[in-house]
């Protein structure tokens, strides 16, 4: 059940929740690479990775952005697919902690009843990488 506090309460809460997002954020790009094109990399290389796991006889041009990391991040275009593919997994969990923790905190601020109860609900302690 939400309060309604009238616009000063509205407006605190709004700041709050937009906190909660911003931190949220922030415990995200600690573990990851900030950008648009930087996500849209971590993407196609799990997709790329995910699809070489089923291939019989993966050929590097099939792989481009794997085959980049060959000597660098694994010996073997298999051995970057792996790490890849683990990488992306603990990756997705983090994401979920970090939501699971943002969505309750914003549930916490809807349902706050007086200015204390809001700022504390936004007051998060975020999952540790």
């Amino acid at each position: 059940m939400r309060f309604d506090l009238g616009p000063s309460f509205d407006a605190l809460r709004q700041q709050a929740m937009a906190q909660v997002d911003a931190a949220a954020e922030r415990a995200r790009l600690a573990l990851i690479t900030p950008g648009a094109g930087q996500a849209l990399v971590y993407e196609r290389k799990r997709a790329e990775a995910e699809r070489m796991a089923t291939d019989g006889d993966p050929q590097p041009a099939d792989y481009p952005l794997l085959a980049a990391e060959v000597g660098i991040t694994a010996p073997t275009l298999a051995e970057v697919g792996a790490a890849v593919r683990t990488t992306a997994a603990d990756w997705i969990a983090a994401a979920a902690a970090i939501e699971a923790v943002r969505l309750r905190a914003k549930t916490a601020i809807a349902a706050a009843a007086t200015p204390p109860a809001i700022r504390a609900a936004a007051q998060v302690a975020w999952p540790k990488p």
